[in-house]
């Protein structure tokens, strides 16, 4: 998105950001991760 005027725009009009970057592990494992979370944080 930073890479084109459009996608810059978007970014800085989400809190001033001005990359995004990949998840080291990959979208599905941070999905995993945070369906992880959710789940153990719904027991207590």
């Amino acid at each position: 998105m930073h890479e084109n005027e459009q996608g810059r725009r978007i970014l800085k009009n989400t809190d001033d950001t001005t990359k995004f970057d990949f998840f080291p592990e990959g979208e599905a494992a941070m999905r995993r991760r945070l369906a992880e979370i959710f789940r153990s944080a719904g027991k207590n």
